[in-house]
């Protein structure tokens, strides 16, 4: 986009000029061959070249769960690249927030995207839906910078697609991806899955690079859906599993027939997974609350919620927290600022963190008297720290990814923006992640960093403040060995004459300095 603007903005000479040069290098180009596409549409195919596959709800644990002749092509990623134990993934454990730290490696309370749903005070509004026309940047562009965007801002021909991308219909930074599928398809979800996957690959392998990627994103229902209907521990479940896996080997197939199996790096992962959940586990806050009290987001007076963004009404801060601390074992009260979880979980510095955070113990739901329990079976969104089950599942293969590995350590959601920065050439943007903690997945592991030739504050004092100890050190060891030599001087001077030391010493015969004394 930004070099068409540059074009346009050229005369008509300049633009012409431009034009026949271009026409003029492509043939003596050694690219270009007799026959071919155009010198301008290669620009870009020796790019590096990824491909991020999301499956929504695809816990770490679901593999562990079907038996090995229904994932026959999953087991083909592991053999051809690398599966790791599971992803550490942010609280709260929801599509968007976590689909948002995915591509930006920030938490929530760095990108902003505090839960599916969420209030901004200063907005003084709730986030609306992707497809609503009042959905718009003011919501997603707070600083954070998607992996989209690191791509295109490179330049060098670098361009980015996104199939159904939770969040990236907006522009970020000025930019949306240079190619995006945002309408559902209507077809059942195997051939949506499949067909969102060869968008991608078309993408990737278009001979011109006027549409030609290096970077795309697909974003699938994976097995959420089911889950939430039937349950994680449900033949639907495997069901979703086998269509999840005949998805995957469209996809082996596909890079086999396009060439791109030593070409392309891969990356399979997904939001979060999947608990069991149970009508009966509610906790009421009618039991404490006052509904004047409080305002809720996501609102909790009709539809029971597993966390919930509690805003005070004014004058009522401390009586909400003192009538729900303690009140039910089930139900985690974390007051703003207050917090060491809310820390620690990296969920305290925003605005549209409320000042009251609260969420259940796994298994459980907030709500109200009159709130219906519109879940299924199955959840997500519950503190990972607390259920294992809401990690999601990650695998990848690929020319820079080890073969045949299983079972790798765990990493956390966060660093996988910069491990994708390190497959793509690309200089990441600020992010909580850390390529060292992928770095056991690599063929080639990355360099180390380089060393911190700043020099702190801190050290400067330090270092001058052990100098002044040396030199005290070895001022009072000169000193001493003057005194003892001038004393000796003194005292052989003394013994030359007649009388004792002590009577020349007072006759004045014999003087000792302050320092000798």
């Amino acid at each position: 986009m930004a070099y068409r603007q540059c074009f346009n903005g050229l005369g008509t000479s300049a633009s012409l000029l431009l034009a026949i040069t271009a026409l003029q290098f492509s043939a003596w180009h050694p690219g270009h061959s007799s026959g071919s596409v155009d010198a301008a549409c290669t620009d870009n195919a020796s790019l590096p070249k990824l491909l991020l596959i999301s499956l929504d709800g695809f816990g770490w644990h679901f593999l562990g769960k079907a038996p090995k002749s229904l994932i026959p092509n999953f087991r083909a990623v592991m053999d051809r690249g690398v599966h790791v134990r599971w992803v550490e993934n942010v609280f709260p454990t929801k599509t968007k927030p976590n689909h948002m730290s995915l591509v930006t490696g920030l938490y929530p309370e760095s990108h902003g995207i505090v839960n599916n749903k969420f209030f901004d005070p200063v907005l003084n509004a709730t986030m609306p839906g992707s497809t609503d026309p009042l959905f718009t940047s003011v919501w997603t562009d707070m600083g954070a910078e998607p992996i989209w965007v690191t791509n295109s801002k490179a330049g060098n021909g670098r361009r980015s697609g996104t199939v159904y991308w939770p969040l990236s219909e907006v522009k970020i930074k000025g930019l949306v991806p240079d190619e995006m599928k945002k309408q559902e398809l209507r077809v059942s979800p195997e051939k949506s899955y499949s067909k969102r996957i060869d968008t991608a690959l078309d993408w990737l392998t278009n001979e011109c690079s006027a549409h030609r990627v290096n970077f795309a994103a697909v974003y699938t229902h994976g097995v959420d859906e089911v889950s939430h209907k039937f349950g994680p521990d449900s033949q639907e479940m495997l069901d979703g599993i086998a269509t999840c896996d005949r998805a995957i080997g469209n996809l082996l197939s596909k890079l086999k027939e396009k060439k791109l199996e030593e070409e392309l790096n891969v990356i399979i992962t997904a939001d979060h997974g999947h608990s069991a959940i149970y009508p009966q586990q509610i906790v009421n806050i009618d039991d404490f609350l006052d509904p004047s009290w409080y305002d809720s987001y996501p609102d909790v007076k009709k539809r029971v919620r597993i966390m919930v963004n509690l805003w005070p009404r004014e004058g009522f801060h401390d009586k909400v927290v003192d009538a729900l601390k303690g009140n039910h074992v089930n139900l985690h009260v974390d007051v703003k600022g207050q917090s060491d979880d809310l820390v620690s979980m990296h969920y305290s510095e925003n605005r549209r963190i409320a000042p009251v955070v609260l969420y259940a113990e796994p298994g459980w739901v907030i709500g109200r008297t009159n709130a219906t329990f519109k879940f299924g079976k199955g959840e997500h969104g519950w503190d990972p720290r607390y259920d294992p089950f809401m990690y999601p599942m990650f695998m990848a293969m690929g020319p820079a990814f080890r073969k045949g590995v299983k079972n790798a350590d765990p990493f956390r959601i966060v660093d996988i923006y910069p491990l994708m920065c390190h497959l793509l050439g690309l200089d990441p943007a600020p992010n909580n992640g850390s390529l060292n903690n992928t770095a056991h997945i690599l063929r080639s592991p990355p360099p180390p960093p380089p060393a911190d030739r700043s020099v702190s504050v801190g050290v400067i004092i330090g270092v001058f403040v052990a100098f002044l100890a040396v030199a005290v050190i070895i001022w009072g060891v000169i000193r001493k060995m003057r005194q003892t030599k001038n004393v000796r001087a003194s005292y052989k001077l003394a013994f030359t004459k007649d009388g004792s030391a002590e009577d020349l010493i007072e006759d004045g015969e014999v003087v000792l300095s302050d320092e000798e004394l």
